[in-house]
């Protein structure tokens, strides 16, 4: 299972692709989202508050998503600011019309353990947090660290940094990873036109999500569902939008699913971006405008 858990530079080297996605998001008034929290009642879901929003739709099985196999699987990914939560994949079953319906949780697990793990004085109980997460956590990592991830994580959830991409898949008897990845069809939420393949289901204001029917060609798909404001909380329609924009870059789930065995071992490359500030005066480093484009790279990790 890949996590930032380990060695300085999993953690300091985080700043990835989702963390772009949501500064679009960092500016928009939470006040706003109330008003609009009703409208979304009925536009693609059902009012109400809950632990998990039921995300249901109908692929069109005709020749732009079927190409080579008849896809009978949903996958759908965990993306928090940029990294795969491997372990948080489920899979869902299609149906011979196409139709599909997947439960996602409201919450993140690797965030519950952190918090079930610390003690009373702060610290954190390590073999209480390797067994929550699957793996080794040692004294390597300080409990500062362990509480600096976990603010992160926080943070970007809420800025509608917890992402849900939904993916057909065509799956291989072989389990031929390769193949598998080949077959799958990106189905994003249609925003003006264009398609949002990182949803923020987390952030949703219905406990259901109707996608409609979804269609597409090559190895994208797109809703008939419309992205509007009111439907995330705190997201309007132009957050949504300036989001979709660079979503298609998390088509590099098709390389995490190819380098996944079924041992649990996986080589995870996620994509950072670095963006620089002088932080002139206080307050500036809310505005976009004061930074300037560093650099890019890819975090690989085991």
């Amino acid at each position: 299972m890949a996590r930032s858990f380990y060695k300085y530079s999993k953690w300091q080297l985080s700043l990835s692709l989702l963390a772009t996605l949501v500064l679009s998001c960092s500016s928009k008034d939470k006040g706003d989202s109330d008003d609009d929290a009703s409208s979304a009642a009925g536009a693609g879901g059902s009012s109400g508050s809950s632990d998990a929003v039921v995300v249901t739709g109908s692929l069109s099985l005709g020749a732009s998503l079927t190409s080579e196999c008849t896809p009978d699987k949903v996958v759908a990914y965990s993306v928090v600011s940029g990294r795969v939560e491997r372990s948080e994949t489920s899979e869902f079953s299609i149906e011979e019309d196409g139709g599909f319906t997947a439960s996602i949780a409201k919450g993140n697990p690797t965030i519950d353990a952190i918090k079930n793990s610390q003690n009373a004085d702060g610290t954190y109980d390590r073999t209480k947090l390797s067994e929550a997460l699957g793996e080794e956590v040692d004294d390597s990592v300080t409990d500062a660290e362990i509480s600096s991830y976990l603010e992160e994580m926080e943070s970007a959830i809420e800025k509608g940094g917890l992402a849900t991409v939904f993916v057909s898949m065509c799956s291989s008897a072989s389990e031929d990873k390769v193949a598998e990845a080949e077959s799958f069809k990106f189905i994003g939420l249609d925003v003006n036109g264009a398609p949002l393949n990182g949803i923020p289901v987390a952030k949703a204001s219905s406990s259901s999500i109707d996608l409609g029917d979804i269609s597409g060609s090559g190895d994208q798909a797109k809703s008939t569902l419309q992205g509007v404001d009111g439907m995330f909380d705190g997201l309007s329609s132009d957050n949504l939008a300036d989001m979709a924009v660079t979503s298609n870059a998390l088509k590099i789930l098709k390389n995490t699913h190819m380098n996944y065995n079924a041992s649990g071992r996986s080589v995870d490359i996620t994509p950072f971006y670095l963006w620089m500030s002088a932080y002139p005066s206080a307050g500036s480093y809310t505005d976009p405008a004061s930074y300037s484009y560093g650099s890019t790279g890819m975090v690989y990790r085991h």
